[in-house]
This record gives structure tokens, sequence and C-alpha cells, in this order.
């Protein structure tokens, strides 16, 4: 038997914890996406948590406060023009969706796909 220390113990306790969370989420609302950043947010329109967004919007928000409010950031991050962003963010009817663009700049999973 493999004997972990301490950082690959902890490692190991944090990765069941994600399991078990995504688990959770997953019973809730299985067409929640996992966005691969490196918070491991989650967009739902049903679950509730401490990474968990309700809309692709908050998602966005969040991350253009992570870069300090800097639009050139958050669009160099999502791999993307400022001017088009702003351009195309201004036509966005209800019903339009931001999760393209996060899927190609993150990567993203369905947690209903994830968890079986």
């Amino acid at each position: 038997m493999e004997v972990k220390d301490g950082n690959e113990l902890k490692q190991a306790i944090h990765d069941i914890n994600v399991q078990e969370e995504l688990t959770e989420i997953a019973k809730e609302d299985p067409d929640a996406t996992l966005i691969g950043d490196s918070e491991n947010s989650i967009i739902s329109r049903l679950a509730t948590g401490g990474k968990v967004y309700k809309n692709e919007e908050q998602f966005l928000a969040h991350r253009l406060k992570v870069n300090h409010g800097s639009l050139d950031k958050l669009c160099e991050e999502l791999d993307y023009d400022p001017y088009d962003f702003l351009s195309n963010s201004c036509e966005v009817d209800e019903g339009d969706s931001f999760l393209p663009l996060i899927e190609g700049a993150y990567g993203c999973q369905r947690i209903g796909d994830l968890i079986k």
C-alpha cells in the first residue's frame, strides 16, 4: 500500500470532495455545465454552491472581476477581440447565449455526462 505525503493526501481529499459536490449537482441539475477554468466553475440554473453561476453572464462578470475589471484581459483570456466582444454583447437577444464563447475559451462539459 502506497503511503501519501501531506500534500498528496490533501489533494486526494480535495479530489474526493470535488467529485462528491459534482455528484450532488448532477442529481439537482444534470444539464449544468462544468467549465474547464482553474476554479472548476459551474453554470447551473438550479444548483447552488461556491463556484456555481446562474448563467453565462454571471460567470463572465466573475471573470471580469478576476481580471481586475480589465476588458482587454478578459478578452485575451477568451481569445476574443474587445471591440467584437462589446459589439456582439450589445446585440445579444433573449435566448442567446455566451456559452459557445465560454466553451471555446475554457472547454466545458455537461455534468450529467461526467457523473454516471
